[in-house]
């Protein structure tokens, strides 16, 4: 393993089992250093599904959160060697932020601001870890209804939009990504038979 420790992020659009992904690699891997998004913690997050708040504001508050959770978890980081998170950067830069500037959910401007602290962000990342990423493709049908049921109340017209928005920026950006492992699944209740399959293949990806 390389003197750098590394963060390996999981990687999937809404729904797709990423914090199951995160809580099964816990029980193969009792060493792993965990990083969970708390949502509970985001309350311009919950501003912006409420409808009460912005997509930027609720942005910049998950880019901040994501920077402190590393920041605040350097020395156990260190002793570890590996670090696995549970939500991207990347993916709601290019994803997520991308898709809301298109919906016009964010301005130019604010869209410049994001991708401005993401560069620096990702550029902090580069210089101080390996950085690598675990990505969940789950058929659509599965990610529209776990879509739907978190957010109820809003048109089915919406979530195919947002969904299929997010698809194909997702795949563009896992086009991009060198340091990745791909994961396949027809729905997330297979996803634990998918990792048993593959767990040593896992095992050596996010431990080389």
């Amino acid at each position: 393993m390389s003197n750098r420790p590394s963060i390996v992020t999981i990687e999937g659009c809404t729904g797709a089992g990423k914090t199951t992904l995160a809580h099964l690699l816990a029980g193969y891997f009792p060493d792993l250093l965990l990083l969970f998004e708390d949502l509970s913690n985001r309350p311009l997050f919950r501003a912006w599904l409420n409808k009460t708040g912005g997509a930027f504001n609720a942005q910049l508050e998950f880019y901040s959160e994501f920077t402190k959770q590393i920041w605040e978890n350097l020395d156990e980081l260190a002793r570890r060697g590996v670090a696995v998170m549970d939500q991207s950067i990347a993916v709601h830069h290019f994803v997520y932020s991308a898709t809301f500037a298109a919906d016009h959910q964010l301005s130019e401007e604010e869209f410049a601001a994001l991708s401005g602290i993401y560069a620096k962000i990702n550029h902090y990342l580069d210089e101080r870890f390996i950085q690598k990423s675990l990505v969940i493709h789950v058929g659509t049908e599965e990610l529209l209804l776990r879509l739907r049921n978190r957010n109820r109340g809003i048109d089915d017209v919406v979530h195919q939009k947002f969904l299929e928005s997010c698809k194909t920026r997702l795949e563009a950006l896992v086009q991009q990504q060198r340091n990745k492992f791909e994961i396949n699944c027809k729905n997330v209740h297979s996803l634990i038979a998918v990792i048993s399959g593959e767990i040593a293949e896992i095992q050596e990806f996010i431990y080389s």
